[in-house]
């Protein structure tokens, strides 16, 4: 069985962190979110310590997932975030100012409403 992080939040006010993650039991996959972590720690550490559990309560109330899927998606995602890096290395040369993912993300979403 294994747990892969796909994503942390974290709640301040809580003091707690949120993540999603992927439990994987030979060919059945799940994406599942697990609230109220401690915010300090190793969550790695903290969630295979529960495999057993999760992975229980992944198969209740998580959605079933393609791997392939997810992996291309995090391809994606990591192609436009280098992508991103290097125009804003010419953007910076040319005196403008960086654009952030979450810029470049509102920009993209903004032309695929207009296609």
């Amino acid at each position: 069985m294994t747990i892969e992080i796909l994503e942390i939040r974290t709640n301040e006010e809580l003091g707690t962190r949120h993540a999603d993650v992927i439990i994987t039991s030979g060919l059945n996959s799940y994406l599942f979110g697990i609230g109220g972590l401690p915010l300090t720690g190793n969550l790695q550490t903290v969630l295979d310590a529960r495999e057993a559990e999760l992975f229980s309560a992944a198969q209740q109330g998580g959605r079933v997932v393609d791997l392939y899927e997810i992996t291309v998606k995090r391809v994606l995602k990591a192609f436009a975030l280098v992508t991103l890096d290097e125009i804003n290395i010419l953007r910076v040369q040319a005196g403008l100012a960086a654009r952030t993912g979450a810029q470049a993300e509102a920009a993209l979403r903004a032309k695929l409403k207009i296609l």
